[in-house]
């Protein structure tokens, strides 16, 4: 009987010892699943959060004019985390941290609009897109011509991309920017060339200038130490605040916006937060009731075209992903549609006709010969896209 008891206990003893164990491995392998789960989702969160705030390129068209150019982000593609912004209101667009939106080119009857042919303008004349701006009917593009350092103005009805006028030159010189003033109903264009601090009036209707004067800097203003002040030297950017009736122009010589009022008359300075440096050039602008647009341009194939956003303080935003390759010239809007010119040049392989003496017979002869040559192309096209923010 002893003895039975003696087993019964240690097969209790062994029975409790086996349960605890059980009880501890359940406990670990909770905690190891919980652990394991919460590194998933962190990770998880933090991938979805460098593509929504980077943008990761994962398909590019940019080589074929007549093609879709197209930027995915990894959140994009999976189609869950990004939605486009539909519904806007008039002020304007939203940003949040860098994004990289899907940009379509503008097609005429199924074909890539390319504005220097379209307008009949020849290679090495008014070829080279600057300025660019939109009155919600109409796109309004600068055709600069770099030999005799002057401009045209064409304008293309959105609707249908087709060609309304163009202008003849109007002494608007380089014509960096062009923004379109709904109170006056005036275009107005920055000359950034010889006359740096000069702007024009254009009448959208003829496409004349109907006036021209120098805007006068005063030695000091609000914003800015007057050393800054002192070294504005020119524009080369150009916007219309209707809500404000005021004008927000980017600056030569110093990277600061100055805001004019409607008669052209320095009011104040905003000064830009810094941002990361990227080898860029400075374009056009753009402007909406909660940010200021500024178009950076990219000479290299390795590095993107960019649109940097400030709100209207001057506080850095983020940017906007364009597309490699090609130069960005300027920035309009028409709700949550944006526009974007791009300007490019290359040479492609070309054939004419030349005479040259052969013999035969021993006597020589002039024969009509086809021959090969590289021919210089300069382009211009238009890309939109919908800026996009994330769901809440």
């Amino acid at each position: 009987m002893r003895n039975q008891k003696n087993r019964n206990k240690k097969l209790a003893i062994i029975i409790s010892l086996v349960m605890a164990v059980s009880s501890m491995a359940t406990c670990e392998a909770a905690f190891a699943t919980d652990s394991i789960d919460s590194g998933l989702t962190k990770k998880v969160t933090e991938k979805q959060q460098k593509a929504l705030n980077a943008g990761i390129p994962v398909k590019d068209q940019a080589d074929n004019p007549d093609s879709d150019f197209e930027v995915l982000t990894k959140a994009e593609k999976n189609g869950t985390d990004m939605r486009l912004m539909d519904e806007v209101t008039d002020q304007g667009y939203f940003m949040y941290g860098d994004i990289t939106p899907n940009l379509t080119i503008l097609q005429k009857n199924k074909k890539a609009f390319e504005l220097t042919t379209k307008t009949s303008q020849k290679v090495g004349y008014y070829d080279t897109m600057q300025g660019g701006c939109t009155d919600g009917k109409y796109l309004y593009y600068v055709l600069y011509n770099r030999n005799k350092e002057n401009s045209k103005i064409a304008k293309i009805r959105i609707s249908d991309m087709k060609v309304m006028k163009v202008s003849k030159a109007l002494g608007t010189e380089h014509g960096n920017d062009i923004c379109y003033n709904s109170d006056t109903g005036m275009l107005v264009v920055v000359h950034n060339s010889t006359h740096k601090k000069r702007i024009s009036e254009i009448d959208p209707t003829t496409l004349k200038v109907v006036n021209t004067l120098d805007v006068k800097i005063p030695t000091s203003l609000e914003g800015a130490p007057d050393s800054t002040v002192k070294n504005i030297i020119g524009f080369r950017g150009i916007s219309y605040d209707p809500v404000t009736d005021q004008y927000v122009l980017f600056c030569k010589g110093r990277i600061v916006f100055l805001v004019l009022d409607a008669e052209f008359n320095p009011l104040r300075v905003i000064r830009p937060t810094e941002q990361k440096p990227d080898p860029l050039m400075y374009q056009g602008m753009d402007l909406s009731q909660q940010y200021i647009y500024l178009v950076e341009s990219s000479a290299s194939y390795k590095y993107y075209n960019i649109i940097a956003a400030y709100d209207r303080e001057g506080n850095y935003v983020g940017k906007i992903f364009t597309r490699k390759g090609w130069e960005i010239e300027n920035m309009c809007h028409v709700g949550s549609t944006c526009y974007v010119g791009f300007y490019t040049a290359y040479y492609k392989k070309a054939y004419k006709y030349v005479y040259k003496y052969v013999k035969k017979n021993g006597k020589k002869k002039k024969k009509k010969v086809k021959v090969s040559y590289k021919k210089l192309v300069r382009a211009n096209y238009t890309y939109k896209f919908k800026l996009q923010k994330p769901v809440e």
